[in-house]
């Protein structure tokens, strides 16, 4: 699934935010993704859903990429970005 580019201009919800920087957490500590019920779980939704509804329009919004069909396929794009802004909000 290809980000399109008025998607891409769009920016993260609060929601959207905290999901993938757990998943930049989770990453950065385990060096591999989260399961969707790991995300459900550490995020407090209700279902499986909400984390796949969350993953989904990050994915199109082009912060991470995944292979279908694949568990734990989640990488986020620009990792090295991303790590970098959880450093810098971790040390103020």
């Amino acid at each position: 699934m290809e980000p399109t580019e008025d998607l891409k201009r769009k920016p993260l919800t609060v929601s959207q935010q905290r999901v993938l920087d757990y998943i930049l957490s989770f990453w950065q500590e385990n060096k591999f993704s989260p399961s969707i019920m790991e995300i459900t779980q550490a995020m407090g939704f209700a279902s499986p859903t909400a984390a796949e509804d969350h993953v989904t329009r990050l994915q199109r919004k082009g912060s991470i990429s995944r292979k279908a069909g694949v568990a734990r396929s989640i990488v986020p794009t620009k990792i090295s970005d991303h790590l970098e802004r959880l450093s810098n909000v971790a040390e103020s």
